[in-house]
């Protein structure tokens, strides 16, 4: 069946204006976005504290003058172990391969640094041996540079031996070192 032109052309106003008139549905209302709570998805601050910015292992290269030969041994590999200590501040554990040999070193109690450096005395004591540390170490980022000087003596009674001393260079170690 055919339908004239003028036909078409006659509905075809009405049909537009229909369409016009005619309300379209409205869309149902956006629903709130999801927004996480932050406490559970982001971690708290990483304000490392001063004991914290020190604790790690170091390794890198030391001159060590033994007092009792009275000779420098120069370049050397040293590691360094800086730990925290449980009742607070620091304790720092230090090996040294020698040409012949090896030394190492141990002092506690350090107090909790306010920043950069850490200096001051250790004694280690029992009835047969003393040993004295003088130490002052500098923190700068990774790298730690630093002077242990120990003396021994063998009794209470009995006078320091000549001093050793080691002067240092380490840097942070970031992960497992090859051998």
């Amino acid at each position: 069946m055919k339908i004239p032109l003028h036909a078409c052309l006659y509905f075809l106003p009405l049909l537009a204006a229909g369409c016009a008139t005619t309300a379209s549905p409205k869309p149902p209302p956006v629903e709130k976005a999801f927004t996480p709570k932050l406490a559970k998805f982001t971690a708290p601050a990483s304000g490392l504290s001063d004991e914290g910015k020190w604790t790690g292992s170091y390794a890198g290269a030391v001159d060590v003058y033994i007092g009792a030969e009275e000779r420098w041994q120069q370049s050397r590999p040293i590691s360094l172990i800086i730990q925290p200590e449980e009742e607070g501040g620091l304790r720092l554990l230090g090996h040294v391969m020698l040409t012949a040999g090896r030394r190492s070193f141990f002092i506690g109690g350090i107090p909790a640094p306010p920043g950069n450096t850490i200096a001051g005395e250790y004694t280690d004591a029992n009835s047969l041996l003393t040993t004295q540390y003088i130490y002052a170490l500098t923190l700068n980022g990774s790298l730690i540079t630093g002077t242990v000087k120990t003396q021994t003596r063998r009794g209470p009674d009995k006078p320091f031996h000549p001093a050793d001393e080691w002067r240092f260079d380490t840097e942070r170690l970031t992960g497992f070192e090859p051998r």
